[in-house]
């Protein structure tokens, strides 16, 4: 078995490589359906291959520097709105702290792989070749266990807290419904008291109802005396 497995290991590395392959690429396997994640993770692996594409073409000491110090700028940010993320979100205090672990280490071997890169006198393809295979796969175990396992935690957190608004929003929305219903019971009641207040015997209307009852009495009298 070991024989066999020798053997192909050596097909393998005599199979042709195509070199518009990109070393770093954010793989199936990393990305967590968290957009703002796998966005600013993306940007660190674009990062570390413009590094390695600028190991590849001999590019002046300088240039490598600069290249190497944007990679280290952009993980660190990266870094920083993870764990303020965790921080919001309350992710578990025991996996936060392996998880900013996992970030300190990372950014740890990155400043050596540049301390390598410094180093590098003249065209020293050994240490580029080891600095290149070393960054091409220092992101992806943390990137496809640790980043996918905070990040399913947090997408159900977020599931549960716009399925609580729905419901608040619901609840809202029938309390407002049944104030409604109530207002509308108690408009008519008025209505109708305002309806019977105008059928009432009101003092003025019925004082001149009585004065004409009087008027009609004199002149019935007054009648009555001149036919005498």
């Amino acid at each position: 078995m070991q024989g066999l497995s020798a053997r192909s290991q050596k097909l393998i590395e005599l199979l042709p490589v195509d070199e518009n392959e990109k070393e770093m690429q954010m793989m199936p396997s990393m990305r967590t359906n968290y957009g703002k994640m796998d966005q600013m993770r993306e940007h660190i692996l674009d990062s570390g291959q413009d590094l390695i594409d600028a190991i590849k073409q001999h590019v002046e000491r300088q240039q490598l520097v600069q290249a190497f110090q944007q990679i280290i700028n952009i993980t660190y940010h990266t870094f920083q709105e993870e764990e303020k993320e965790m921080d919001s979100k309350n992710y578990e205090t025991e996996k936060k702290d392996a998880h900013k672990e996992q970030h300190l280490l990372l950014r740890q071997r990155l400043t050596s792989l540049g301390d390598h890169l410094r180093g590098v006198k003249g065209q020293s393809e050994a240490v580029k070749s080891v600095v290149k295979k070393i960054l091409s796969k220092l992101f992806s175990k943390h990137f496809i266990d640790d980043d996918v396992a905070f990040a399913e935690e947090i997408l159900e957190k977020i599931k549960k807290e716009n399925l609580s608004k729905k419901e608040n929003i619901i609840k809202q929305k029938r309390r407002d419904s049944i104030q409604v219903k109530d207002g509308d019971k108690k408009i008519p009641s008025l209505k109708g008291g305002h309806k019977q207040q105008q059928k009432g015997s009101d003092p003025k209307s019925g004082q001149q109802s009585s004065n004409k009852h009087i008027d009609s009495n004199e002149n019935d009298n007054g009648e009555e005396k001149d036919g005498q």
